[in-house]
């Protein structure tokens, strides 16, 4: 009994591993791991475009028909006999607005006479329209014409083939618009 003791008294306690640390990965899962983060990293980048794109189409639907209802409102101006002077204004108004809204890489606050014209023909070149603005009746009355007292009749049918091309020419240019930073409050439906 004694070497039994003996040889009880020489064991030492049992000591267990150290526990395996919860983030011990092999690098398969580190690569696994890596591939999920750029996976989602392009699927957050692509839905990113899409919703830009979506924003921008609803922004120019919204825009398109702003700009249609003003020119309905103008058309029953015309229609009605409202004062010319504040039609040809409007509709000048409009144009340059939609030109700061749609067009913000191009300075077309300051233009003025034939610089302005020629800005708005050169927008619509692609179209090939029968009239442009730089033809001297419409230009006449896209520049000079909102200061006049009295309008013939037929200066009158001149208005409206002004305020019809202008129409054309705002649809047109929002439609073809490329700028992602078309702002809906530069055209208001008063005008």
């Amino acid at each position: 009994m004694g070497d039994l003791n003996q040889a009880l008294a020489a064991l030492k306690d049992i000591h267990l591993p150290a526990a395996a640390p919860w983030w011990d990965l092999a690098w398969g899962w580190w690569m696994l791991l890596l591939l999920m983060l750029l996976l989602l990293f392009f699927v957050c980048k692509y839905a990113y475009k899409i919703k830009k794109s979506w924003q921008k189409k609803q922004t120019k639907k919204v825009l398109l028909a702003e700009v249609r209802h003003s020119f309905v409102v103008l058309q029953q101006d015309m229609a009605q006999g409202q004062d010319k002077q504040r039609v040809l204004r409007s509709i000048s108004s409009l144009l340059r607005r939609v030109c700061l809204t749609v067009l913000p890489q191009h300075d077309t606050a300051g233009c003025i006479g034939d610089a302005w014209l020629h800005f708005l023909d050169a927008q619509w070149l692609a179209y090939q329209p029968k009239r442009q603005f730089s033809d001297p009746i419409l230009a006449f009355l896209l520049t000079h014409a909102a200061y006049k007292a009295h309008f013939s009749e037929k200066e009158q049918q001149n208005i409206q083939l002004l305020l019809d091309i202008s129409q054309t020419w705002a649809e047109l240019v929002i439609q073809r618009a490329k700028t992602c930073d078309i702002q809906v409050q530069g055209v208001n439906t008063h005008v």
